[in-house]
């Protein structure tokens, strides 16, 4: 439950933001400077899409699998942790991946299926180990943070290869992701004040602060980002 809740919104939206970008990619790969622009404008886009719900997840796990019960009346507030984790990692998938269709677009798809071949390793040597050394349930825990634990070196391998292949440092990867940082922060900000509140310890209630204070923040990201996609 917590995998699909996590992972489904996240990947449907970096799915549409892939398969958009490549084309654009391979239109524009003979040019570096508007290949960089391209690329930091879809990183930017995606994140302004996924972090605020990423986070609001974040913010809202416990309350939100203490209100979720099976149809015998079993509450799932067991899986607060693993979606936290589950929701951190989706939001580091999702980035990661955009590196396949800039491969691609690219002429190196053996680059491309080769990443993916790691990730793959990674991620089933990671699931199988915790799996073999933790019971559960600490070893749902374990796999969901396995989940985390793959993409930051695989992401600081993407940052290298645009860096070494494309120019692209990772300072002006980093820049594209300060508006939609400064807004979560914001809306977590916003969240953990509301819960001051009397009454706001009900988990509907926590769960309705956190939705309200997510759409005040895509409401402002989209105001404020300026930055047009490459025409």
């Amino acid at each position: 439950m917590a995998f699909d809740i996590a992972m489904e919104p996240v990947m449907a939206v970096g799915t549409l933001i892939n398969r958009t970008a490549l084309p654009v990619f391979a239109r524009v790969s003979a040019d570096k400077a508007v290949l960089t622009q391209s690329l930091t404008w879809s990183l930017r886009r995606l994140f302004l899409l996924t972090a605020p719900l990423m986070v609001g997840l974040i913010l809202a796990a416990d309350p939100l699998t203490a209100l979720i019960h099976d149809d015998r009346g079993g509450s799932y507030a067991a899986a607060a942790l693993p979606l936290k984790l589950l929701a951190a990692a989706a939001l580091l998938r999702a980035t990661s991946q955009l590196l396949t269709p800039l491969m691609m677009a690219s002429g190196q798809p053996g680059l491309a299926a080769r990443l993916s071949g790691t990730t793959l390793t990674l991620l089933s040597v990671g699931i199988v180990a915790v799996g073999v050394v933790f019971p559960d349930p600490r070893g749902i825990i374990a796999v969901a943070a396995v989940w985390v634990a793959i993409y930051p070196p695989l992401l600081i391998w993407g940052a290298r290869y645009l860096e070494r292949t494309w120019s692209i440092a990772a300072s002006a990867a980093i820049r594209t992701f300060l508006l939609p940082a400064a807004g979560v922060a914001v809306m977590a900000a916003v969240v953990w004040t509301l819960r001051l509140l009397p009454g706001s310890e009900r988990p509907a209630v926590s769960v309705a602060i956190v939705v309200a204070a997510m759409a005040a923040a895509y409401g402002g990201l989209f105001r404020l980002d300026r930055e047009k996609p490459v025409s």
